[in-house]
């Protein structure tokens, strides 16, 4: 015997539901740049002491960046770190560079899901930046 209109409809409906929100369509918008202000000032209020060590740059934060888990980290080109995130937010980080004089080159990407808010709409931002030296 064949399916009703309504049994259809009825195993359609939940597929749809059964679906997690990340497989659904969704908007992307990427930028690039966007974030790289508010990115500065983050790091000028979390990282508490930032040290060139051997070609290396010795971080230590307030845990608002970690590496591995750690808020006391080392980084040499192409290691990467993260920011604190939740369900919404999160931001990786590659070190590019450690300039002895300068201080470390940064390369960000910086997510969010509005979806939560009601926009069908995950954001991502990607930038670069310099943190200087802070003792």
């Amino acid at each position: 015997m064949a399916p009703t209109r309504i049994q259809l409809a009825l195993a359609a409906a939940a597929v749809i539901l059964c679906t997690p929100q990340a497989v659904m369509a969704q908007e992307k918008k990427e930028t690039t740049g966007e974030q790289t202000e508010w990115m500065k000032k983050a790091f000028a209020l979390h990282v508490k002491s930032l040290s060139f060590q051997k070609g290396s740059a010795h971080f230590v934060t307030d845990g608002f960046f970690q590496k591995a888990g750690k808020s006391d980290f080392l980084l040499s080109r192409g290691d990467a770190f993260e920011g604190q995130s939740d369900h919404h937010a999160s931001s990786t980080f590659t070190c590019t560079g450690v300039n002895e004089k300068e201080g470390v080159s940064i390369q960000y990407q910086s997510n969010f899901d509005h979806r939560s808010f009601g926009k069908n709409l995950i954001s991502t931002d990607k930038g670069n930046l310099i943190v200087p030296w802070k003792k």
